[in-house]
């Protein structure tokens, strides 16, 4: 078999705009295809009339080694800039996609030939056997398989900076129009989870920013585990955005809903009482 084929990236989500330069630049070095496979290379100007469109960053190579984007994908993960990798099988390697979101890590996924995840047959049959779920239960469970929960959507590039957003398309007009504080996350979820005066948090030092917060939860025993959990998901997935906190925690929501209404279906069993038979048992002739 042949050791090269088919590697497409596709690159999203929020930039910092003080790198956009060297971001154009990284791209254009790749020289590979630009929105499909066999078109024209890459080049600054075209670069520069997909961020100013506001879409995803589409690079293709249909001849490509396995680390053909491995400089491109080093320099997203340092900048925290989220892309979808898909490599072919190549003989050497099987064929895989990678995801990334700015957290800690990317995230690598057997795939098939097509680039559709690769799902454990034994998963699939566990969650059709299982009758404590009823229909809509085990299709929302399969769903879970084709994707991983903390992987959201690639959304289109934009670049942002420590002002706030600034989004290429916008008008002279509209940067000119003073822009309004952005939300504290960190003291939202702070003064919205009960009880939190009981944790050994001061909103005022420790909420100045997400990473403030964040840096208290990994760093101390706040002794509790679930304003901890909803702390990272947050960081980890929610963009810094409030919309990007929501998607996260709807997500989670999601999840522990499953899990519950499993230990309700559980409980519903366990209380069942088994069934008695009315016949009076017979002495043997």
């Amino acid at each position: 078999m042949s050791n090269r084929g088919c590697v497409e990236i596709h690159i999203g989500g929020p930039a910092p705009d003080s790198i956009m330069d060297r971001l154009i630049r990284a791209i254009v070095e790749t020289e590979a295809s630009l929105d499909n496979y066999g078109e024209a290379i890459v080049c600054d100007e075209s670069v520069r009339e997909v961020l100013g469109d506001g879409g995803t960053i589409d690079l293709y190579d249909d001849e490509a080694r396995y680390d053909r984007f491995e400089d491109l994908q080093q320099f997203l993960v340092e900048h925290k800039i989220h892309f979808n990798l898909h490599q072919e099988d190549t003989g050497d390697f099987d064929a895989e996609i990678v995801y990334y979101r700015g957290g800690f890590r990317e995230v690598t996924l057997p795939a098939t030939r097509t680039w559709n995840l690769v799902i454990d047959h034994g998963d699939v049959v566990k969650i059709l056997n299982d009758e404590g779920l009823d229909e809509h239960r085990k299709v929302k469970e399969l769903r879970k398989l084709t994707l991983p929960s903390n992987i959201s959507p690639l959304e289109p590039i934009r670049f942002v900076s420590s002002e706030g957003a600034t989004d290429m398309r916008a008008s002279k007009e509209e940067k000119s129009v003073p822009k309004k504080n952005k939300p504290n996350i960190a003291r939202i979820i702070y003064h919205a989870y009960p009880n939190s005066d009981l944790l050994p948090i001061d909103p005022e030092r420790d909420c100045l920013s997400l990473e403030t917060l964040l840096k208290k939860v990994m760093t101390q025993n706040i002794g509790d585990t679930l304003f901890k959990f909803i702390v990272i998901e947050i960081v980890e997935g929610g963009e810094g955005s409030i919309k990007g906190a929501i998607r996260v925690l709807e997500r989670a929501g999601t999840d522990v809903d499953a899990v519950l209404q499993a230990l309700h279906d559980a409980e519903d069993l366990d209380t069942q009482e088994p069934a008695r038979s009315t016949d009076s048992a017979k002495p043997a002739k």
